[in-house]
């Protein structure tokens, strides 16, 4: 079954016509006998009612309205409203799902309009409840009468929101055969007909939506940004500020690395225009998915606007930066004292660089922990990358056979390309010249444990993994089990908190919505994320096994797929029907074994507070330290080394959880104010552990316990 259409207001034959004449002036009568009472103005007719002539004449003063209401549900309905004003017609196409709730809507000629606003006259539009936000799009057609427009060019006709004084342009098109203009709204303001040209580019530009302002609120931070926020943002690229989206001009992309993201002056050549339209100007391939990856693709004419910003020189954002000049007086070693060894360069770019995601928990990137005592594992003991296993992560004596230099050079010494990301992960910016000098020099010679040691024998009982992880053989298979062994490790980083990912969270407490309500994949909405009993009919199955089925990447994001045990266990509990279990199954597998005693200051920092010191460091590792803000903001340092001084300094108040700063900031309801700042919001169980740690007076190490 189709949308309903809903029509009202006036049609215009003759008969109507006439109609309509004795209703306005029934209705002007009876305003104007009111007014007379008041203001001893005189006469039955108001100026507002057109004459026998069929003119339009748009009203000078006070009118009376000709308000439409219109009932609409989830269903959605296309909605018609037919103006006083021969050959003005509105047409609303609300989509099934636009709305939440049945919900009365009217539309209205707008009142008071400045005759100076360049407005075509007649075509200006109040729509109600002000205010209301639609699920997705809907389509607004304004069609106008032919003479309506005067000397004004119909090709330069758009459909333009107020804004306060102002009147911005939507994107959208005109059909001049036909006197209709259009476009996607998706808010109820007053909407009305105006020219571009009218439209106040302080350019003069042809197209007005070519500004980093407009594309900054309309695409990059209001579509790209859903996933391309912060340090940890796919492929190192973020979008969420006008600042960020300014870095990444003259940035290499980190899937084809012979091109920009965006290559200022050339649209064609920059790989931003490539993934959002889907592959090159020539049909050339782009790397996994068309952008963005789980919204419909991009209006043509929102492309376009792209297209035509970076066309112009990616004005607003300067000229592309050169990189640094030559320095005066180099320092190509910061410390002079000595050559490096493992402890100065895991204490002064490792732990500030690499540590927030390669440490020792078992969602590390690869498995690789760069922490202070992997020395043994990672050096002493060979270990291959996971990426290129023909390699050692660290061949002491050729750093160009090691794959670490690689990675953070962003290929090998011949060109070789490496798998995934250039390293670190929040770049740009990536390590400065100096620091890979650093690296390099100790790999060649030797990389020393210490003081010029190459370091100790092997270890003869090595332990290459000190935390495993989960063992999927002592899992119990239902949902208290895989949630925490699983989902809460590898997933619930993006797929948790406030704002989930697609809104899709795997916290605990979302059983019922997954599971027991057969929540649908928002992807491929024919399927449900878990169907109970079929594995192979659950989105989620397929997202985590590759099925060439998915849509967009395969989880988890890191793109470092699960250990196959671990997909058998989920397999395992779909296939027993996807029971809930009970909440001590969460203790199987071993998982949930804290490296720190509960309570310490170290076990809460371990869990909670550990992704603060991007910023909140002396040496903080965010791109948009020095950028953005200044770091550490209001001078917190949240550091694991730092205890006395957030207790000291009143960021923890000992047993009082309102007058603990740092409870404030995790917990307060304006996204734009809550930390971890451009990161999902603490999860629920993050923040029960920072709360009952306060409340128990903030001790760094619990009676009775003994803490490192």
């Amino acid at each position: 079954m189709g949308m309903k259409t809903l029509i009202t207001g006036f049609e215009h034959s003759q008969e109507n016509l006439n109609s309509s004449r004795l209703s306005c002036i029934s209705a002007s009568y009876f305003l104007h006998f009111l007014t007379a009472a008041f203001f001893g103005l005189a006469g039955l007719l108001m100026s507002g009612c057109f004459d026998d002539s069929g003119t339009n004449r748009v009203p000078d003063e006070v009118r009376v309205s000709s308000m439409q209401q219109f009932s609409v549900d989830q269903t959605g309905a296309t909605l018609v409203f037919r103006s006083s004003i021969e050959d003005v017609t509105v047409t609303l196409t609300i989509p099934p799902g636009a709305l939440d709730a049945s919900t009365v809507i009217t539309i209205d000629h707008a009142q008071n309009i400045s005759p100076t606003s360049g407005l075509v006259a007649g075509a200006v539009f109040d729509f109600g409840p002000d205010g209301l936000v639609f699920n997705i799009p809907v389509e607004l057609d304004i069609t106008y009468g032919a003479g309506m427009v005067g000397g004004l060019t119909e090709d330069d006709l758009r459909i333009h929101e107020a804004n306060g004084l102002n009147w911005i342009p939507l994107l959208g098109s005109v059909d001049t055969a036909n006197n209709i203009v259009n476009a996607s709204i998706d808010s109820f303001s007053i909407f009305g007909l105006k020219t571009i040209a009218d439209a106040g580019d302080p350019g003069g530009s042809a197209n007005p939506n070519a500004t980093l302002a407009w594309l900054q609120t309309n695409v990059f931070g209001g579509v790209c940004s859903q996933c391309h926020i912060g340090p940890g943002a796919p492929m190192g690229v973020n979008w969420s500020s006008e600042a960020s989206t300014c870095a990444n001009v003259g940035r290499a992309s980190g899937e084809i690395t012979t091109m920009n993201e965006i290559e200022s002056g050339n649209a064609t050549a920059s790989y931003v225009i490539w993934k959002v339209e889907g592959a090159g100007p020539n049909g050339e391939a782009i790397v996994d998915g068309q952008m963005p990856l789980f919204n419909p693709p991009l209006a043509a004419e929102t492309i376009q606007a792209m297209k035509d910003w970076i066309a112009a020189g990616t004005p607003g954002c300067g000229d592309p930066d050169p990189g640094p000049g030559p320095d005066p007086d180099p320092d190509p070693d910061p410390d002079p004292g000595g050559p490096d060894t493992w402890a100065t360069i895991q204490a002064d770019i490792l732990q500030v660089r690499c540590v927030l995601c390669h440490n020792n928990t078992p969602s590390a990137p690869m498995g690789l922990s760069w922490e202070a005592d992997q020395f043994d594992r990672v050096v002493t003991n060979g270990l291959l990358s996971a990426e290129n296993s023909s390699l050692k992560i660290i061949e002491p004596g050729n750093s160009a056979a090691s794959y670490m230099a690689w990675k953070i050079i962003g290929q090998g010494p011949s060109g070789e390309p490496i798998v995934g990301l250039r390293m670190p992960a929040s770049g740009p910016p990536f390590l400065d010249q100096a620091d890979i000098d650093r690296i390099t020099a100790w790999i060649d010679a030797g990389a020393p444990g210490a003081g010029g040691d190459p370091g100790p024998d092997p270890d003869p009982d090595p332990d290459p993994d000190p935390d495993p992880g989960p063992d999927p053989s002592t899992i119990i298979p239902t949902w208290y089990g895989v949630q925490a062994n699983i989902f809460e490790p590898f997933c619930t980083v993006c797929h948790g908190g406030a704002n989930p990912t697609l809104g899709l969270s795997w916290e605990v407490d979302q059983y019922d919505a997954i599971v027991t309500q057969g929540r649908m994949s928002t992807e491929i909405n024919t399927m449900q994320e878990v169907q109970p009993g079929n594995p192979d009919a659950s989105y989620m199955y397929w997202k985590i096994t590759n099925n060439p089925g998915i849509i967009g990447s395969f989880m988890p994001a890191t793109g470092i797929a699960l250990d196959q045990a671990l997909i058998d266990v989920i397999g395992q509990w779909i296939l027993d029907g996807a029971p809930l279990g009970v909440p001590s199954d969460a203790d199987s597998g071993g998982s949930n074994e804290p490296t720190f005693p509960v309570g310490s200051w170290m076990y809460v920092w371990n869990e909670s507070l550990q992704v603060c010191t991007l910023c909140h460091s002396n040496t903080p590792s965010s791109p948009r330290c020095g950028v953005d803000f200044d770091c550490p903001p209001k001078d917190v340092v949240l550091t694991a080394d730092n205890y006395s001084g957030v207790v000291d300094d009143d960021e923890v108040e000992p047993f009082d959880l309102d007058g603990s700063k740092l409870w404030e900031r995790v917990t307060d309801d304006d996204p734009d104010k809550r930390m971890p700042f451009g990161l999902p919001a603490l999860t629920q169980t993050q923040l029960n552990i920072i709360s009952n740690w306060i409340l128990d007076g903030a001790p760094f190490c619990p009676e009775g316990e003994v803490c490192p």
